[in-house]
């Protein structure tokens, strides 16, 4: 360790002596929560920006600077130091790094690697927090809510470009992702779309006219395109208590509803154009059909090119006029025939409802037809009864209702409507709002990310994405919190590395040999990438992109600084090598874990050690703990490794032990072909 790391040590440990005066010492005895609680969290931050920094430093003071290869396999010599600044949740660190340059083949920080350093100096940490922040309200109010929690100023431009660029990988991302659990899906899938405009800013509106007409605004209005999907249980109901539902008795409580709920819904919003918004819905029904999905719906209002855009894209859904909508047009023709006082308005209305919901629709447009008939032609009152006419005729297809309740599929498009005010109006239409059609789309697209509940999923796939993209390889995450708590568990088991001796051999005149259990092969539920010798042919799961499971399973986790090269055998592992593991154990477990793996004999196989994790019990943290270690097991036991475990079985014909030692043997044990010295120890014969 430098001398700059061993002074920034005591530095951290200076500063949290005086954390602990502060908290302990006589000043605390009259400061309030409040005021404890704030002082205590800029204190913190500091620290954190400390212990960062000395993390940087101790980890790029030990790099190498022997030559690396450049592209087309150019050798490169170690050139210079370089810093870059790195603005953490901390504060602002300094990455000190070593850099590789030769001239005319470019030059690489291998560190950068490692370190999955971004293209930018800003953490991807700080950057989520902050883009939480903005894609629910203006960018200016995130930015004081950072400044003032954690003192961090952010540049406007900054996070805009941030949003811009992390947007970007959301279309692969859902690509990508995989359907939710069959188990957990409705019978019935639906699909559901509809528009809403969104402001957009001058210098992407056609040219401003010498004089505005009637109607005519200084800027226009994009249409964002909301599109939903989900799976929900059949919900059989009658026309009759559709009716009720939509005109409440005043002063009657209505009854208790057990309405399945929507399973797994997801939601989206694009101004790239209802094709492009039908493009993907079709992409998420694809993924979630089966044999599960026995009926499809689709849901709009009356919108003629949505209309044809579902036919086009889900030829197999059934298209539903929303009943929303309907009643909206029922209404209007009942204000142009009875005015909005009077009350046989409202009886009106509910009649023709009924006939709707009972899928007698074409009554009903006769009965309008014949209302507008005796008024004057150019009446507004023959106008707005002949349009909802022709609304009615034009998406008769779409309303046989009471066919749609007797099936249990839902009639009304509220998860759509919600989505539009959710998604789009609460963010897009804030007060003096006015967009640029790429900012829109990019803040739209995170929108969508986090009402799906995909945030920390979707940048974790981000930075894989992103470090595979700027290393050329992929993001390995084998490392886990240390605040984790965690669990040595040291079980023995014998791996065979020919045909087991009989059952009642002797081990060196000390009996039958003691049953041992077969090695056993772990499953885990998700996925665990493993580096040793012992696990990695054992551990099963499937592939998740690396991340750490949420379920508790078993994990093998080989001893530290093991190298098969150094060793005679290539399983072989010297007692030493586990001392580092049983030595620090006990130090840094509490008394109820505070057994370490123990070994009763000079040499051991690596097969024979298998320390194990539980994060459950430990005491104490386990900072000095050097496994690389990824998940859990149940119980917490030390079962001890029998003795000359690694001497049971001879190499080639005679008894040697795996790191050269020379072992006694009997007469008996002794092949014709050996060359026994004075001394009684044995070396193998033959070659």
């Amino acid at each position: 360790m430098s001398f700059n790391s061993t002074q920034m040590i005591h530095d951290v440990r200076a500063d949290f002596e005086r954390l602990l005066d502060m908290v302990t010492g006589s000043q605390a005895r009259t400061a309030t929560l409040d005021q404890m609680e704030r002082s205590l969290f800029r204190q913190v931050l500091r620290l954190g920006r400390k212990l960062l920094q000395l993390f940087l430093t101790n980890r790029l003071q030990a790099e190498a600077h022997t030559p690396q290869w450049g592209k087309h396999r150019r050798r490169l010599p170690y050139h210079s130091q370089k810093t870059v600044a790195y603005f953490s949740i901390f504060g602002k660190v300094a990455v000190t790094r070593a850099y590789f340059y030769a001239p005319g083949a470019g030059g690489k920080c291998p560190a950068d690697r490692g370190l999955s350093l971004p293209e930018r100096c800003y953490s991807d940490l700080l950057m989520e927090c902050t883009e939480l922040l903005v894609v629910d309200n203006a960018y200016d109010k995130g930015l004081q809510v950072m400044a003032r929690l954690l003192g961090v100023d952010l540049a406007l431009q900054a996070v805009e470009t941030s949003v811009s660029e992390q947007s970007r990988a959301v279309t692969n991302f859902y690509a990508r992702q995989a359907p939710p659990p069959r188990a957990e899906e409705g019978r019935l899938l639906v699909a559901q779309a509809d528009g809403k405009g969104v402001r957009l800013v001058r210098s992407e509106t056609p040219p401003v006219k010498v004089r505005r007409g009637k109607g005519d605004k200084k800027t226009r209005k994009k249409e964002a395109i909301a599109i939903a999907v989900y799976t929900i249980a059949p919900y059989v109901r009658t026309p009759q208590s559709v009716l009720e539902a939509l005109f409440p008795t005043p002063g009657v409580a209505a009854p208790p509803s057990n309405r399945p709920h929507p399973q797994h819904k997801q939601v989206f919003a694009t101004l790239a154009g209802k094709a492009a918004a039908l493009k993907r819905l079709a992409q998420w029904v694809a993924k979630r059909a089966g044999k599960q999905i026995r009926q499809r719906v689709a849901l709009t209002d009356g919108a003629r090119a949505l209309q044809q855009q579902m036919h086009a894209w889900l030829p197999a859904f059934v298209l539903v006029l929303d009943i929303m909508h309907v009643v909206e047009y029922v209404w209007k023709a009942g204000t142009a025939l009875y005015g909005e006082a009077d009350p046989q308005r409202a009886v009106w209305v509910k009649a023709q409802t009924l006939a709707i919901l009972s899928s007698r629709t074409s009554q009903v447009i006769q009965h309008l037809e014949e209302k507008a008939r005796p008024l004057a032609p150019h009446s507004q009152a023959a106008k707005v009864l002949q349009q909802v006419a022709h609304y009615f005729q034009r998406n008769l297809p779409y309303m046989d209702y009471a066919r749609y309740l007797q099936n249990g599929w839902p009639i009304g498009t509220g998860v759509i409507e919600g989505t539009c005010r959710h998604l789009v109006k609460d963010r897009m239409e804030l007060s003096g709002m006015r967009w640029t059609v790429a900012g829109a789309e990019a803040l739209l697209a995170l929108r969508a990310v986090n009402e799906n509940g995909d945030w920390e999923e979707f940048h974790r796939f981000r930075r894989h994405q992103r470090h595979q993209r700027l290393y050329g390889k992929p993001l390995h995450e084998s490392w886990i919190d240390p605040a984790e708590r965690l669990e040595i568990i040291s079980l023995e088991h014998l791996a065979h590395e020919g045909p087991p001796p009989p059952e009642d051999a002797d081990r060196d005149g000390e009996g039958p040999t003691p049953q041992v259990d077969a090695p056993r092969v772990v499953e885990v539920p998700g996925s665990a990438q493993v580096r040793g010798h012992v696990a990695d042919h054992r551990v099963r799961g499937p592939d998740l992109r690396g991340e750490c499971v949420e379920e508790r399973g078993v994990l093998e986790v080989p001893p530290p600084d093991f190298d098969a090269r150094d060793r005679p055998h290539p399983h072989a592992v010297h007692r030493h090598d586990a001392a580092g593991l049983s030595d620090e154990l006990p130090r840094d477990l509490g008394p109820p874990a505070g057994r370490g793996p123990e070994v009763h004999d000079d040499v051991a196989l690596v097969d024979e050690v298998e320390p194990r994790v539980d994060l459950d019990q430990l005491e104490g943290g386990a900072g000095a703990v050097s496994l690389g270690l990824r998940l859990a097991v149940e119980h917490v036991a030390f079962p001890l490794l029998h003795p000359r475990l690694a001497h049971r079985y001879p190499v080639r014909g005679c008894r040697q032990n795996v790191v050269g030692k020379r072992m006694r043997a009997t007469d008996a044990e002794c092949p014709s072909d050996c060359r026994c010295p004075s001394d009684g120890s044995h070396a193998p014969g033959g070659s």
